[in-house]
């Protein structure tokens, strides 16, 4: 018998030490983060404190980005200043339908990335969604 648990936070408000508190209570497994698009660099180094708060040392963070200016470069920057350390997920590795030349998709660790053993996201990587067939 597996239990998951999940939970869903979206951050819209500036880093309010309380938040920060509350957030800190628990680590998660995985994170996922999409197609961020931040108003100012601010933006990033805000969001990289909300990862900080939520990563164990085992948290996998998956990031699918697609670059759109010089600044998406920052969101990098304030990652390793934190020490994330970050590894480009091969194209190879994806799902022939759901990927495009123009995402990049990271996974991110706290400190250090895990050995090249398969791990619970190398597999989720590799599970195909379900095709349905018309008659």
């Amino acid at each position: 018998h597996t239990h998951t648990h999940t939970h869903t936070h979206t951050h819209t408000h500036r880093n309010d030490p309380q938040d920060i508190a509350n957030l800190q209570k628990e680590t998660y497994d995985y994170i996922l983060l999409t197609d961020i698009v931040a108003e100012n660099t601010d933006a990033f180094k805000e969001l990289v404190g909300v990862l900080d708060a939520l990563a164990g040392p085992k948290t996998c963070v998956l990031f699918s980005h697609e670059l759109r200016s010089r600044d998406d470069f920052q969101f990098f920057e304030f990652l390793q200043k934190a020490d994330f350390v970050r590894e480009r997920v091969r194209n190879t590795d994806l799902d022939d339908v759901y990927q495009s030349p123009d995402i990049a998709v990271f996974r991110i660790f706290k400190h250090t990335l895990p050995p090249k053993e398969p791990t619970g996201i190398d597999m989720l990587l590799e599970t195909q969604l379900p095709t349905t067939q018309s008659s």
